[in-house]
């Protein structure tokens, strides 16, 4: 039996952004540190084997943060990612810090998430939007 590889949309993933920093512009002044909450609200845990978060500010593309590390997603669980980012360019880095600054905006992320079970990978596609603040 060959295994194969799916698609599958997840509406019980919520994913949101709880903090953002930039880098010192003197030192890599087009990274971002983005902080998600990633809330499992079905009955069964998932292994994230990869991630990719499409991710998006106050209706600008910001970047793509990407990780490879395999964790666990519990059932009714939150687990927070921290993920570093290259900001897609300066409109987008100039509209990620006016919202730093304003203290929050909305935000739209499109994730993928790799995992398996039974011999079968899949991916785990998901869409999230809302608003965030920043202390």
């Amino acid at each position: 039996m060959l295994a194969g590889c799916s698609t599958t949309d997840r509406a019980a993933l919520h994913i949101g952004i709880a903090n953002i920093s930039i880098a010192d512009a003197a030192v890599a002044g087009s990274e971002a540190v983005f902080t998600l909450q990633i809330t499992n609200e079905e009955i069964y845990p998932t292994v994230v084997e990869g991630e990719t978060h499409k991710i998006y500010v106050d209706g600008n593309h910001i970047g793509d943060a990407t990780a490879t590390e395999t964790y666990a997603l519990p059932q009714r669980g939150v687990v927070s990612r921290v993920l570093r980012m290259k900001v897609s360019g300066g409109v987008a880095m100039e509209a990620l810090r006016a919202a730093i600054n304003r203290g929050g905006g909305e935000y739209t992320i499109e994730s993928r998430f790799k995992s398996s079970a039974g011999g079968e990978r899949y991916t785990i596609v998901n869409k999230n939007s809302g608003t965030f603040s920043i202390q």
